[in-house]
């Protein structure tokens, strides 16, 4: 499994993570694909399932050898966040879509908050 690090305004580095203390979202994506040859990228939007034109974060991390699903994406919420989001999930294979996930989850201030999506292939 790998951690990336996601702000849910910026990509931050792993050890730059601050704004809400311990307060994180793992997102736990599952896939029957193998990395590199069926999928070498992920797409994460998060939207606030309020207003689903508000994109908070829109991210495409790159996947290499080595990396295998499941992964976990680390979002840092701000504290402006909605407590309730919408994710959107796709992997890619040369920037195409082969698989992807959509679902809302609630997260909570002081805690790790965890949310899990498993990815379907895209028909």
């Amino acid at each position: 499994m790998i951690m990336r690090g996601l702000a849910l305004i910026a990509l931050v580095a792993g050890s730059g993570l601050c704004g809400c203390g311990d307060t994180y979202i793992i997102l736990k994506v599952q896939a029957d694909l193998q990395v590199p040859a069926q999928a070498d990228g992920l797409h994460v939007v998060t939207l606030d399932t309020a207003d689903l034109t508000r994109t908070l974060a829109d991210e495409q991390l790159t996947l290499t050898a080595g990396e295998s699903f499941p992964l976990e994406v680390l979002l840092e919420p701000k504290s402006d966040t909605p407590k309730q989001l919408r994710e959107q999930v796709t992997a890619t294979l040369g920037g195409t879509p082969v698989a992807r996930a959509e679902g809302d989850h609630p997260w909570s201030d002081g805690r790790v908050n965890v949310a899990t999506f498993t990815l379907t292939l895209v028909p």
